[in-house]
């Protein structure tokens, strides 16, 4: 199974039209054999990864001087803290000297 996703991304990886930063969506056992693969591991070694549910990993790809690709994996299942993603909250602002006093605006 390993040959074939590895075979799949590379395939993917050799189009003109992929873009700077292409991304990979898949299964955890997938991720994890795609991991294990650029990072030199052996297959059966794959299971002893961690990749929680919409986790992040990543392999950076660089060229050489003869054009030759490398692949350096970057991070394996990185997930973002609680509230990552929360919008923020607006700041309310700060009382002025008459509203603390009671006094209307008019």
């Amino acid at each position: 199974m390993q040959q074939r996703v590895v075979a799949a991304v590379e395939r993917w990886l050799t189009r003109d039209n992929i873009g700077a930063y292409p991304v990979f969506v898949a299964h955890a056992d997938v991720v994890k054999l795609l991991v294990a693969h650029y990072a030199g591991l052996n297959p059966a070694q794959a299971g002893v990864l961690s990749i929680d549910n919409a986790s992040v990993s990543l392999v950076e790809i660089a060229h050489d001087a003869q054009q030759e690709s490398h692949r350096h994996v970057v991070a394996i299942g990185w997930s973002p803290q609680p509230g990552w993603l929360k919008m923020p909250t607006p700041e309310k602002p700060a009382p002025t000297d008459s509203q603390e006093a009671g006094e209307q605006k008019m």
